[in-house]
């Protein structure tokens, strides 16, 4: 017997104590782990499929494969002598329908609003599916987590994937998380994908841990701040908050942040906030990100960055009275949210609402910005390079109701296959939002359909191939 008082479960890892293996696999407990790895049963690829649709997976991503079944990409693009450097932040459950950018009353991100007019936005942009190792996984390997349960990271089967930022020649890499990384493999993730990667975890700061989720974005933004401003060469760094989830603590440590306490809950539900909990913590998430801009202001490493911006998902909620109603409807909450580029030497600030992006064009994105080449059997798109109105989509999966749920989101339609069946939504139409318009638009529905399908068998091929 084996036991501890920790903040965290006793992990698999922790069976390996002894050099002795047979003792360390033991420790395993062979029944229960054979019963654990039966249930991450996944769906096989149809590859017929793949094969006699090919043509609408190279006309999604304007790119002719060799063979139908080799979907790995070589791109090209204009490079950048300045080779600057990137910053990605992945904020924890940042709903577009909480922003000040999509008109909440509450003006709980005054630091991300200002930013916003100084960048560029890509404003209708989605992640495909819901929890924050699906969203990390989607952003890293450029395909969505079709996972039926938990996440792709935690399956060996997948550990092996293309990853653009492992391309990133000269360039360090750093992934900085206030917590451990051990949560749903994501260390495996980063370890065995990007060579050289330097994990800045729980353990390596001085900052105090505040919950479960380790020290607090304030002192994550400065700590990682503190290691980038030394930095000589040209880098790579993922920074990862987690503190706008529950349990929504409030560090001691807070600067001179507020508290706001007297919003009555009517209010808050009415714009989108479950809680005045949660509200102060997306208010301190906000906080925490405006103190790292006034860093950066005598930072060395500013002027030549790339900082990339989004959510790792949404949030669902029942009520947003600054959405369509059908956003709330068809739980839209939980997939949208805006992604934010911040490059003043090369890019202007605007706000795109035309193109429909995905977490899987994240690294895209910014290898064209960044003049980088790549190859990777990734399924995102540049989100600056044009493209048609007939492709103009983001794909959408979730593993509820079973079997699944996917489809995709334009900028008018919605198609979503859910328990087995086709529809077909205006998702915008502020009155007709419910209607499912599969029949009257048949052949709407077949296209998107066999889009969604092709999209969904090409990463489930991907993944394990």
């Amino acid at each position: 017997m084996y036991g501890k008082i920790a903040y965290f479960p006793l992990r698999w890892s922790e069976a390996f104590f002894s050099t002795n293996s047979f003792i360390s696999q033991w420790t395993l407990n062979p029944i229960l782990n054979l019963y654990h790895t039966s249930r991450f049963n996944e769906p096989v690829p149809d590859k017929e499929f793949i094969k006699k649709n090919i043509s609408l997976l190279e006309d999604f991503l304007d790119y002719k494969f060799d063979k139908p079944l080799q979907l790995k990409r070589s791109i090209s693009n204009p490079p950048n002598s300045d080779r600057p450097n990137i910053v990605l932040i992945l904020l924890e459950s940042l709903a577009a329908n909480k922003l000040m950018l999509y008109k909440n009353h509450f003006n709980a991100t005054p630091a991300y609003n200002k930013l916003a007019k100084s960048s560029y936005i890509f404003k209708n942009f989605f992640t495909p599916t819901y929890a924050t190792a699906r969203g990390v996984w989607t952003t890293l390997t450029g395909i969505p987590d079709v996972a039926l349960r938990k996440s792709s990271s935690r399956n060996p089967i997948y550990a092996n994937q293309d990853i653009i930022v492992d391309q990133l020649a000269g360039y360090e890499k750093y992934y900085f998380l206030g917590g451990s990384a051990n949560w749903a493999n994501i260390r495996g993730l980063f370890t065995n994908n990007i060579k050289g990667v330097k994990v800045i975890e729980e353990g390596d700061f001085t900052s105090p841990r505040v919950d479960i989720w380790g020290i607090s974005d304030l002192d994550l933004f400065k700590e990682a701040h503190k290691v980038l401003n030394k930095i000589d060469k040209p880098f790579f760094a993922f920074i990862q908050t987690a503190g706008f989830h529950r349990p929504y603590t409030i560090p001691k440590q807070k600067d001179d942040f507020k508290i706001v306490k007297d919003i009555a809950k009517e209010k808050l539900n009415e714009q989108g906030f479950l809680s005045l909990k949660e509200y102060n913590s997306l208010r301190f998430l906000d906080y925490s990100l405006g103190r790292y801009l006034e860093l950066l202001e005598n930072s060395k490493y500013k002027d030549n960055t790339i900082f990339a911006m989004l959510g790792d998902h949404g949030l669902n909620t029942e009520k947003s009275l600054n959405m369509p109603p059908g956003y709330t409807k068809h739980k839209l909450t939980v997939n949208q949210t805006p992604f934010l580029i911040y490059y003043p030497s090369k890019l202007k600030p605007a706000i795109n609402e035309e193109t429909i992006g995905s977490q899987v064009d994240v690294l895209p994105t910014i290898a064209e910005l960044a003049g980088l080449n790549w190859q990777a059997s990734s399924l995102g798109r540049s989100l600056f390079k044009q493209r048609s109105a007939e492709n103009n989509f983001a794909f959408l999966f979730s593993p509820y109701p079973r079997p699944y749920r996917l489809g995709l989101i334009g900028k008018e339609n919605l198609y979503l296959y859910k328990n087995q069946k086709k529809h077909l939504y205006k998702y915008n139409d502020l009155n007709n939002f419910e209607i499912n318009y599969n029949q009257q638009e048949r052949q709407v529905t077949e296209k998107m359909h066999n889009l969604s399908k092709m999209l969904y068998e090409s990463t489930l091929f991907i993944r394990s191939n």
